[in-house]
C-alpha cells in the first residue's frame, strides 16, 4: 500500500508473519550469517548448499574425509543446530542477496558483493526461525477485514486466502524454510483474488517465477480448483 503512496493505517500490521507470531529473529544473526558466509568462501564457492550445511555441522562423511575439509576453519562451527536449521539460514541468504545459485548442472553456491559486506561488518541483516504453536495456548490471530467473495460458489477470498497460507505452511515445513520463502502474503492475497486455473495465468501472479511456477505450482493451482469446483468443504490435503 505505501509502495501505491497508501498509509496502511495499522501498526503492528496484523497480517504477515511476524505480527502473527509465526517468525522471529534469530539470536545472534550477524554472527550466523559472517560464520555461513566465510564457509563458503573457505570452500572456494564450488559447492552446494546441502554440503554447506554438512561443514558447518561438522558431518563425518567420507567426501567431506575426501576433499579434507574437516581442516577447515568453519568444519564444525554450527555442530549444535539441526541441519534443517542450517539449510534454513542458508536459505535467507539467498534470498537476501547475499549468496547466489550456480543454476548449472551441479548448482553451487557464490558470496556476493552484498555478502562481502555483511563479511566484513559493513552491513547486518537478520535471520529468522519459524516459531513452533501447538493447538493448545496459541497465541490468537488479529481480526483483519474481511474481503468480498468473488466467487458464485459463495467461498470468500478470505477464506481461500487462509487455505493457502495452510498450504504455504505446510511446504515450508517440508522444506525447512520460513513460509516467506515460497510467497508472501501479498502473492497468496492476489492467487486468492484472482484464483488462476492455468499454469499461463498462474505465471501472471506478482512474485511467481518460472522456477516457482515449476516446483509450488502444481499444489498451489489443486488447492485453488478445489474452490472453483465448489469443494471448499474438503478438508482433506492437498497432495
Amino acid at each position: 500500500m505505501e509502495y501505491f503512496g497508501q498509509a496502511y493505517g495499522a501498526d503492528p500490521c496484523g497480517a504477515c508473519d511476524v505480527c502473527l507470531g509465526e517468525i522471529a529473529v534469530e539470536d545472534g544473526s550477524a554472527a550466523l550469517a559472517r560464520q555461513i558466509l566465510a564457509c563458503v568462501v573457505e570452500m572456494g564457492e564450488r559447492f552446494g548448499a546441502d554440503y554447506v550445511a554438512d561443514v558447518l555441522r561438522g558431518a563425518d562423511t567420507a567426501r567431506i574425509a575426501r576433499m579434507r575439509h574437516n581442516r577447515l576453519d568453519a568444519y564444525g562451527v554450527l555442530r549444535q543446530q539441526p541441519k534443517a536449521a542450517v539449510r534454513n539460514w542458508i536459505a535467507q541468504l539467498e534470498g537476501q542477496g547475499c549468496l547466489a545459485r550456480d543454476e548449472g548442472e551441479y548448482p553451487t553456491l557464490g558470496v556476493t558483493a552484498q555478502g562481502h559486506r555483511v563479511l566484513r561488518g559493513e552491513d547486518t541483516l537478520p535471520l529468522l526461525r519459524t516459531v513452533a504453536r501447538s493447538p493448545r495456548g496459541a497465541p490468537s490471530r488479529p481480526a483483519r477485514p474481511a474481503v468480498p467473495s468473488r466467487d458464485p460458489s459463495g467461498t470468500s477470498d478470505e477464506d481461500l486466502f487462509e487455505t493457502l497460507r495452510a498450504l504455504r505452511r505446510t511446504m515450508a515445513e517440508e522444506r525447512g524454510i520460513p513460509p516467506y520463502l515460497i510467497f508472501s502474503d501479498a502473492t497468496l492475497r492476489e492467487l486468492a483474488r484472482e484464483r488462476p486455473a492455468t499454469e499461463e495465468a498462474f505465471l501472471q501472479i506478482k512474485g511467481v517465477g518460472l522456477r516457482k511456477l515449476q516446483e509450488l505450482g502444481p499444489r498451489f493451482l489443486a488447492c485453488i480448483r478445489k474452490y472453483g469446483d465448489g469443494s471448499a468443504g474438503d478438508t482433506s490435503p492437498v497432495p
